[in-house]
């Protein structure tokens, strides 16, 4: 038993080097039967008025697979916060539910996305809620959602938050350098 704790405290330090090194900012999860210009004009949106963030986004970075892949795993575990675009689509998808169980057991930011109320079909499901926690959503209507066009208010919260978890953890902050947003690099 005693071992078994000490293993596991291991691993967690040695995951959390990793994602200190390797991790991103901030994870999108989306559907992939939603339009993706609006996840990709959110991304560059964010990125414009903060430019240090870097985004993992799996349309840059991982095969649409039937399954999830595991690299997919490791970036949800290393990444700061996880924003959740909630559409009709995303909150049936079980890779989102999949994806928010993940990053859920981190205790980490989550800030929903709520596209036409799509959110509260979430609080349905009240272990995946609970995991999660109690974020308000930010709302967005559904025609920027199909526009490709992210209201500034959603912008907007997105960095706050991102600023506020920056300066939770400070040396975070100066990881990463350049100009641009940083993206995920395609493997």
């Amino acid at each position: 038993m005693l071992w078994r704790k000490v293993c596991r405290s291991i691993w967690s330090a040695a995951d959390w080097i990793l994602g200190f090194i390797f991790g991103r900012d901030i994870f999108i999860s989306y559907s992939r039967k939603d339009p993706r210009k609006y996840v990709e004009a959110l991304v560059i949106a964010v990125g414009e008025k903060k430019p240090r963030l870097s985004f993992y986004l799996d349309r840059w970075s991982a095969s649409s697979e039937s399954d999830t892949p595991q690299s997919l795993y490791r970036n949800i575990r290393w990444c700061q916060m996880t924003v959740v675009v909630c559409t009709r689509n995303s909150m049936a998808s079980k890779f989102v539910k999949r994806e928010l169980r993940v990053f859920g057991k981190s205790g980490r930011k989550v800030i929903p996305i709520d596209i036409d109320h799509a959110f509260y079909t979430l609080q349905r499901d009240e272990r995946l809620w609970k995991k999660i926690g109690g974020e308000a959503p930010e709302p967005e209507s559904e025609f920027a959602l199909l526009n490709g066009v992210p209201s500034t208010a959603v912008v907007d919260r997105i960095v706050k938050a991102a600023t506020f978890t920056k300066q939770q953890f400070p040396a975070c902050s100066s990881r990463r350098s350049g100009d641009g947003p940083q993206y995920a690099r395609v493997s």
